[in-house]
C-alpha cells in the first residue's frame, strides 16, 4: 500500500514539472530575442589591421585567429577535446551571442588568411615543395573551402539571430568568399557574378552607416569605436579591392566567350524599419531642400567636413561667454582651420568632376542631369565655407567689442597725453594697464568689419533666396554698427572727439530699428543657428558700449578747461560710464546725418600711414576706405 501511495505521489510530481517546463517553454517563446547588430566588414577590416595584415603579414594574422580562437573556445566551453571525440558545433542553434558570432568570423578569416598566404608564397617562389604538382594551388583552394563553408553556417545564423541590415552585410562577405574561391579555381563565370554581387551590396550598406553612431555596437566585440568616416573609408577600401578581381573575370570570360550576365535585381535590398537606405550622412540640405551627393567619391569629403564641423560645436560653445571670451586668437583660428580646409578641398574636387564631365563624352541629359546636381552640391559647400568663415570672424568682432566695453579702456582713453592732469591720473592708468593684459587696437576691428562685409557681398552675389538675403541683411546692419563703433574709438584715440561723438550718436539712432533676431533660418549643419546666437550677444554688447561711448565723448566736449570741472569729471567718471547724466551745455557742431549713413562714409579714418610699405602699398585690406585715395603713392 505504501509503495503504491509513493509511485503515485512520484507520478503527481512528474506531471507537475512536465507542466512548469512546457509553461516555460511557451513564455521563452512568446518572449522576443533581441537582434544583433553585426558590422562585419568592419569587425574583420579591425583585426586585419591590427594583426599584420597593414604590412601584408598573413602568417601573423593566421596565427592571431587561432589565438584568439582557443581563448573564446575556452570561455564559451566550446571545446573539442582529446580525450575522446566530441562532435564539432555546426548547429545554427548552438550560435546565440556576440562571442559565438565572433567564433565564426575568426574560423572564416583564418581559411582566407592561410589560403592567401599560400598563394602568396607560390607567387613569390618561395617554397619549391609547394609548386611541385600543383600541390600549392589545390592546398590553397581547400582552405577557400573551407571558409566557404563557414560561411554558410555564418549566414544561417545570422537569418535567425541578426537585424536586416547585419544579414545583408554577411551575404556580402559571403559573395566575397566565394568571389575568391572560384577565382582560385579558375571557375570566372561564377566568380564574376559573385564579386559582382558583392560589390552591389557594399555599394548599399555604404549608403546606411547610422548604426555606428552608438559605441554598443562594438563594445560587444572588443573593439574600440570607430568615426564614421572611418567606416566609410573601409567600405571604400573593400570596393577599391574588388575592382581587379572583376576585371580579371571579366577578362577570362570574354577570352573564353563566357557570357556573364549583367547582375541587377538579383541583390536584396536592404530594409530597415528605422531609417532609410540613405542616410543623412550622404545628403546635404541647401534651400530648403534635400539633396542626395551625385557623385560616391565626393560622399567621404562631405562626411569628413560635417565631421570637422562637429568637432568645432563641441569644442566652442558660444552660450557660454566666458569661455568665449578667455579664447586666444591662435586657438579660434587652429579650431575652425580644418573645416575650412576640408570645404576648400571639396569644392576643388566638385569643380575637377565640373570639368571632367564637361569633357567627357557622356550623353547631354545625363551630363546636364549630374552638372545640375554638382552646381547645387558646389552652391552648398561655397556657402558652408563662407558661413563658417562668418562665425569665426563674428567670435573676434564679440571678443573685441567685449575688450572695449572695459571701463579701464574708458579711462585710459579719457587721461591719454593729459600733462597738466597726469599725477591725478597717473593711479586709474596704473589701474587699467594691470586689468588690460594686451594691447588692442580699434582699427583691428575695422579691418575685420571689412573683411565680413567683403564675405557678405560674396554671399548676396550668389544667392537669390529670401532666408539667405534676410539673415545677410542683419550680419550687415550689426558689422555696420560695429563698424562705426571701432571708428569712433579710432577717432578718440586720435583726440578727435566730435567725429566720434557723432559716429556713436549714429549707432544709437541705428539701434533704435528692431530687427527680428528670433526668425528660425531651416539649417541641418546648425551655422545659422550659431551665428545667430553670436549677433545676438554682440547686439547686446554694441547697445551698451554705444550708451557708454556717447556719455564719454559728451563729457569730453562740454568740461570746460577750468580746474573745477576738471575735478568735478574725475570724481563723477564712474557715473558717466553707468548713465546718462550730463546734459551738455555747448553742443558739438551740427553735421548732416548723411554724411555718416554710408557706413562711416566721408569720415577721414586714422591716420595708418606708419603702416605703409616704402613703395606705397598698404599691408591691411579696407573695402569701405580703398575708395576714398587714402594709399596713394607720397611725393
Amino acid at each position: 500500500m505504501d509503495t503504491a501511495m509513493v509511485s503515485i505521489n512520484k507520478i503527481d510530481v512528474q506531471n507537475e514539472l512536465n507542466d512548469k517546463l512546457t509553461n516555460a517553454v511557451n513564455n521563452s517563446d512568446s518572449i522576443e530575442v533581441s537582434k544583433i547588430e553585426l558590422p562585419l566588414l568592419v569587425i574583420a577590416k579591425y583585426l586585419q589591421y591590427q594583426n599584420g595584415l597593414k604590412h601584408k603579414d598573413f602568417a601573423q594574422y593566421t596565427r592571431y585567429c587561432s589565438r584568439k580562437l582557443h581563448r573564446l573556445r575556452s570561455g564559451l566551453k566550446m571545446k573539442c577535446g582529446r580525450s575522446k571525440f566530441q562532435k564539432s558545433f555546426l548547429e545554427p542553434s548552438e550560435y546565440t551571442s556576440h562571442k559565438h558570432m565572433l567564433v565564426l568570423i575568426l574560423l572564416i578569416e583564418r581559411s582566407w588568411s592561410a589560403g592567401t598566404e599560400i598563394g602568396s608564397r607560390l607567387s613569390n617562389n618561395t617554397d619549391m615543395k609547394l609548386n611541385s604538382s600543383s600541390r600549392g594551388k589545390f592546398h590553397q583552394i581547400r582552405k577557400l573551402r573551407r571558409g566557404c563553408k563557414l560561411s554558410n553556417l555564418l549566414m544561417e545564423v545570422a537569418r535567425n539571430r541578426c537585424t536586416n541590415r547585419s544579414i545583408v552585410e554577411v551575404q556580402a562577405y559571403q559573395s566575397y568568399i566565394l568571389g575568391n574561391y572560384y577565382l582560385k579555381s579558375s571557375n570566372w563565370e561564377k566568380g564574376a557574378l559573385e564579386l559582382n554581387k558583392s560589390l552591389k551590396l557594399y555599394q548599399q550598406l555604404k549608403l546606411d552607416i547610422s548604426i555606428f553612431e552608438t559605441s554598443s555596437v562594438f563594445s560587444h566585440f572588443n573593439i574600440s569605436k570607430l568615426s564614421k568616416t572611418v567606416c566609410i573609408k573601409i567600405y571604400d577600401d573593400r570596393i577599391a579591392e574588388m575592382a581587379p578581381l572583376i576585371r580579371l573575370c571579366h577578362y577570362h570570360c570574354k577570352r573564353l566567350n563566357i557570357f556573364v550576365p549583367d547582375f541587377g535585381h538579383d541583390v536584396t535590398d536592404i530594409k530597415t524599419t528605422d531609417t532609410p537606405v540613405n542616410s543623412s550622412n550622404v545628403r546635404f540640405f541647401h534651400n530648403n531642400k534635400e539633396y542626395c551627393v551625385p557623385i560616391s567619391s565626393l560622399e567621404i569629403l562631405l562626411v569628413e567636413l560635417q565631421e570637422s564641423y562637429k568637432t568645432i560645436k563641441g569644442s566652442i560653445n558660444l552660450e557660454d561667454t566666458e569661455k568665449l571670451l578667455k579664447l586666444s586668437s591662435n586657438m579660434v583660428i587652429e579650431c575652425y582651420s580644418e573645416t575650412l580646409m576640408c570645404s576648400s578641398t571639396l569644392k576643388n574636387k566638385i569643380h575637377e568632376e565640373m570639368a571632367r564631365i564637361s569633357v567627357s563624352n557622356e550623353t547631354p541629359l545625363k551630363s546636364n542631369t549630374q552638372s545640375n546636381d554638382l552646381i547645387v552640391f558646389e552652391s552648398y559647400t561655397r556657402n558652408f565655407n563662407l558661413f563658417v568663415s562668418i562665425e569665426r570672424d563674428l567670435i573676434f568682432i564679440y571678443q573685441l567689442i567685449e575688450y572695449f566695453n572695459k571701463s579701464e579702456f574708458y579711462i585710459k582713453l579719457i587721461f591719454q597725453d593729459d600733462k597738466a592732469w597726469k599725477n591725478m591720473s597717473q593711479e586709474l592708468q596704473n589701474i587699467s594697464t594691470k586689468k588690460l593684459n594686451t594691447l588692442r587696437s580699434p582699427d583691428e576691428g575695422v579691418r575685420i568689419c571689412d573683411i565680413i562685409n567683403f564675405t557678405i557681398s560674396e554671399i548676396d552675389s550668389n544667392n537669390k533666396t529670401e532666408f539667405i538675403q534676410s539673415l545677410t541683411e542683419i550680419l550687415s546692419m550689426v558689422i555696420s554698427n560695429c563698424r562705426s563703433l571701432f571708428l569712433s574709438h579710432c577717432f578718440g584715440q586720435m583726440r578727435k572727439i566730435q567725429e566720434a561723438f557723432v559716429l556713436c550718436d549714429l549707432v544709437k539712432s541705428r539701434l533704435e530699428i528692431e530687427t527680428n533676431l528670433d526668425k528660425l533660418f531651416l539649417d541641418r549643419d546648425g551655422i545659422f543657428q550659431r551665428i545667430i546666437t553670436l549677433i545676438k550677444g554682440i547686439c547686446l554688447i554694441v547697445s551698451e558700449v554705444a550708451n557708454k561711448s556717447y556719455n564719454i565723448y559728451l563729457s569730453k566736449i562740454t568740461v570746460q578747461k577750468s580746474p573745477q570741472s576738471k575735478n568735478l569729471f574725475v570724481n563723477g567718471i564712474h557715473d558717466i560710464l553707468d548713465e546718462e547724466t550730463l546734459n551738455p551745455k555747448i553742443l558739438p557742431i551740427p553735421v548732416k546725418p548723411i554724411m555718416f549713413d554710408i557706413a562711416s562714409d566721408f569720415i577721414s579714418p586714422p591716420d595708418l600711414s606708419n603702416k605703409i610699405k616704402k613703395n606705397g602699398l598698404a599691408n591691411i585690406f579696407s573695402k569701405a576706405t580703398s575708395k576714398l585715395g587714402l594709399f596713394k603713392k607720397y611725393p
